[in-house]
């Protein structure tokens, strides 16, 4: 059994410590944004950067996964070049259209989420950002599809570090403030595009075949609806805070919602492997016992995970590295809320681990519908929580919102391939972990004693047997 949980592929390692590090380098950009930039424009960054990830969806309508279905089916070299270069162009075609519509209204979007003009130029960067990051998209797919995982992560790797050293060069040098962060964004993505456009120079030929594109259309656009349900879970919340509050307030709770980047990165880390692991496991009676001991496994350590962020972040903001710390102080206030970004990611995780019945019975139909009912159920809690608790109300809204994505999951995987889950042994460890938090939220403790409490715990989950295989 321990045999088989170490049994992972090597592309899926390599495309998850690339994740991981990707996320990790672009998490360098907090302490730089929040220490020089002011909280109104963190806030203005952040509206634009939820309009962009909305766009992101519109922009390649299940392209990207028409293109990877038709390809992999197609073994003659000759055909598949048609096909990714009918992607392609069809791509590039719509992506026009769409850049030009936001180019030429830029004006009305600034006004539109703003109430003023003056973003304007903003926008027609992002236009930009949008068309480029569009065109490479196909191509990158292509890398996975060919298996080159290598040379995927070397170019998002190389990506990330251009925006991270251009934010540096713009903002730290120049100090010409919010466009410096979009003209960052731009210029890492002119050069990803001509990267990746070598990288995949042997696979163009001129062509648009309409066959393939009535394909592409017909398989893509379903995509659409679970896609934009799927961003509204991620960023919903901080345009609605805007709507309801000002970009001031949208600026800190986007500040503290990026703390919680350690539990995704953890939960997304464990998706890598999970899935390619579970879709090559057999469906018996092992599996399942399996199964249920990797959840309580995931549980124990995402909950370690989040009483030692939860316990120790206040003392890690503070300290001072080049007169930079963590969090700017004008973000401060947004730690209190930074419990329940982790515990939502890790319902996230949760998620994860119920879906295995759904792929086994190929019910993979029923996602999109959670989704869209979890993306509602998180923008209904935003509305009706965010004038009572402000910001904490909205951290509670997308707690929800991934919690009713892992109840749904469970019940309707439940009925497909019924899995025996250690539940006493996850509510034990769930119990005193959110206990220890709240303790640790409404009364002073020292750093000695978060120290030996969490020691303690961690001795407890592993000295128990509460993780056992």
């Amino acid at each position: 059994m321990q045999l088989s949980i170490k049994n992972l592929s090597i592309d899926t390692l390599i495309y998850g410590f690339g994740n991981v590090f990707t996320r990790l380098i672009t998490f360098l950009l907090l302490p730089l944004y929040t220490n020089i930039l002011t909280p109104s424009e963190y806030g203005i960054i952040t509206i634009i950067y939820v309009f962009m990830g909305f766009m992101n969806i519109i922009y390649h309508y299940g392209l990207d996964s028409s293109f990877l279905k038709y390809y992999a089916k197609e073994k003659n070299i000759k055909n598949q070049k048609t096909i990714f270069s009918t992607a392609f162009f069809l791509n590039l075609f719509s992506s026009i259209i769409l850049s030009l519509l936001i180019f030429l209204f830029s004006k009305q979007l600034s006004f539109f989420f703003f109430k003023d003009q003056t973003y304007q130029e903003l926008f027609n960067i992002t236009s930009s950002i949008l068309f480029l990051d569009s065109l490479s998209h196909i191509p990158f797919a292509l890398l996975r599809i060919q298996k080159k995982p290598f040379i995927f992560i070397s170019l998002k790797l190389i990506n990330v570090c251009i925006t991270l050293f251009f934010n540096i060069y713009f903002l730290i040098i120049e100090k010409i403030g919010i466009e410096g962060v979009f003209y960052s964004v731009l210029i890492a993505s002119i050069t990803s595009f001509l990267f990746i456009i070598i990288a995949s120079f042997k696979s163009f030929k001129i062509i648009l075949k309409l066959d393939y594109i009535k394909k592409f259309l017909k398989f893509g656009l379903p995509f659409l609806p679970a896609g934009i349900a799927s961003i509204t879970m991620e960023s919903i919340d901080r345009y609605i805070l805007s709507i309801m509050t000002n970009n001031d307030i949208v600026g800190i709770y986007t500040a503290g919602y990026k703390l919680g980047i350690f539990m995704l990165i953890f939960s997304t880390a464990f998706n890598y492997a999970w899935q390619p692991f579970f879709l090559n496991s057999k469906e018996n009676n092992e599996t399942r016992k399996l199964f249920s001991k990797i959840f309580t496994f995931y549980i124990s350590i995402a909950i370690m995970i989040w009483l030692t962020i939860s316990f120790f972040l206040k003392e890690v903001i503070t300290i001072q590295i080049f007169e930079f710390s963590l969090l700017g102080k004008a973000y401060v206030e947004s730690i209190h809320f930074v419990p329940i970004i982790l515990l939502s990611y890790i319902f996230q995780g949760a998620y994860y681990n119920f879906l295995p019945g759904i792929y086994y019975k190929e019910k993979t139909k029923i996602i999109p519908s959670i989704i869209i009912f979890s993306a509602i159920i998180n923008i209904f809690t935003n509305i009706l929580l965010i004038p009572v608790y402000g910001m904490i109300g909205s951290a509670i809204a997308t707690l929800f919102g991934h919690l009713s994505m892992a109840v749904l999951t469970y019940f309707y995987s439940k009925k497909l391939f019924s899995i025996k889950y250690e539940w006493f042994k996850v509510f034990v460890i769930f119990f005193i972990s959110s206990l220890l938090i709240i303790f640790s939220q409404l009364f002073f403790m020292s750093l000695a004693v978060k120290t030996l409490i969490c020691i303690i715990f961690y001795l407890f989950i592993f000295k128990s047997k509460m993780i056992s295989f």
